[in-house]
């Protein structure tokens, strides 16, 4: 590859959605809760991306592979980019929020259309698409079957209750069969995202790869392991209502996408050899048979310069790898803690959500409870600990 300053450039072009947080002045004496906007923390080549304008950010890059790594509410994705001289790349970035706590969420990065079937798979069942096309024409059915009552009201000699009756019944009919065809024909064509997904990451001097979020692992067998952040330790930051507020909600989340909070790459070894460090899905090749997973999450660090602070949070378990296909691994780790431990070390730095919880006087019992988690434990698939 020639030098950098002898390559072209080109543009990579980030279309980054707004992120609905809550929000409130840690300075107030209000206690005032309302609706905020945040953007996903992102950096290219281990650098921060910028500031995001009408929802795109424009970097000039030299042409070549870029390394781009996204994260939102602690959950990281990490996809390889290709700039071409005077060309422009867009990439787009999705969200799956989980907001009933029955899988987890995602992040999704790639081409539009990629993105878009991705979040069309993981928010849309094909039951909720259903529901959703009926509740949709059932006022306009409505709209249309008044106007036809009324036009054959007088030819069929109907009286007042028999057409309001066929107006309500034929709106809700047409609704039900709608519906029914939606749930029927999503299910019978279901959106493939991993047709669509970038390729993976491939790690230098490594055997083991980082695949998009929705892509499937390739043959072989091998590990899938995710590194996640532990679901209690991030319901912590939040508190029941006893704020005043604009939006009515029965409990409040204070937590923002800062770079402040961007914790540091988890280290993966197995049977004793280095496989690299990166965010994202891991697919480790490994053959038939027991094997040693090391995992070390080496604290929070600022993207800006800072080194991580805070001892690094390390676990090690065997997986048994089966004769096909892989064998799936999540490893929990203790946001939460890595907080703490970055303000023993750096006491100058705090997010956000760290004053709104100590204006209102619930960072110490929060803290406390995490330092009682575990700071990083495996559990099979994506089972949640307990």
């Amino acid at each position: 590859m020639p030098p950098a300053d002898a390559r072209g450039r080109g543009t990579l072009r980030l279309h980054v959605p707004d992120l609905q947080i809550q929000d409130l002045d840690p300075d107030s004496a209000l206690g005032t809760v309302s609706m905020a906007k945040a953007a996903p923390a992102i950096l290219v080549d281990g650098r921060p991306a910028g500031t995001a304008e009408d929802g795109r950010i424009e970097l000039p890059l030299h042409a070549g592979r870029h390394r781009v790594e996204v994260m939102i509410r602690q959950v990281y994705e990490t996809v390889a980019v290709d700039i071409r001289t005077g060309a422009t790349t867009d990439l787009h970035i999705g969200h799956h929020l989980d907001r009933h706590g029955r899988g987890e969420d995602r992040v999704h990065a790639g081409t539009e259309e990629h993105v878009g079937q991705a979040l069309a798979q993981s928010s849309s069942p094909s039951v909720v698409s259903g529901v959703r096309w009926g509740c949709g024409l059932w006022f306009p059915a409505l709209i249309v079957a008044f106007v036809a009552g009324l036009l054959l009201r007088e030819p069929l000699g109907w009286s007042d209750g028999p057409v309001m009756i066929g107006i309500v019944g034929t709106a809700t009919a047409v609704s039900l069969i709608a519906g029914v065809a939606a749930a029927y024909g999503r299910r019978r064509n279901p959106v493939d995202p991993a047709a669509t997904a970038p390729d993976p990451l491939a790690l230098p001097d490594s055997p083991a790869l980082i695949l998009p979020a929705a892509a499937a692992p390739p043959p072989g067998t091998g590990i899938l392991l995710r590194v996640r952040p532990r679901p209690r330790t991030m319901h912590m930051i939040g508190m029941d209502k006893r704020l005043r507020d604009t939006i009515g909600l029965q409990r409040y989340e204070f937590f923002g996408n800062e770079l402040a909070d961007w914790v540091d790459a988890p280290h993966v070894h197995l049977d004793g050899r280095p496989l690299g460090s990166a965010w994202g899905t891991w697919w480790i090749p490994a053959p038939q048979g027991p094997a040693r997973l090391y995992v070390s999450v080496g604290g929070i660090r600022d993207p800006r310069g800072a080194q991580p602070a805070g001892p690094a949070f390390e676990a090690e378990t065997e997986v048994r790898v089966p004769a096909t296909g892989a064998a799936e691994v999540t490893a929990w780790f203790n946001f939460l803690d890595m907080v703490n431990e970055r303000e023993r070390a750096r006491p100058q730095v705090a997010s956000r959500w760290q004053r709104i919880l100590r204006a209102v006087d619930r960072y110490r019992p929060v803290a406390e409870q995490a330092a009682a988690e575990p700071g990083l434990e495996f559990a099979r698939g994506a089972e949640r600990p307990r």
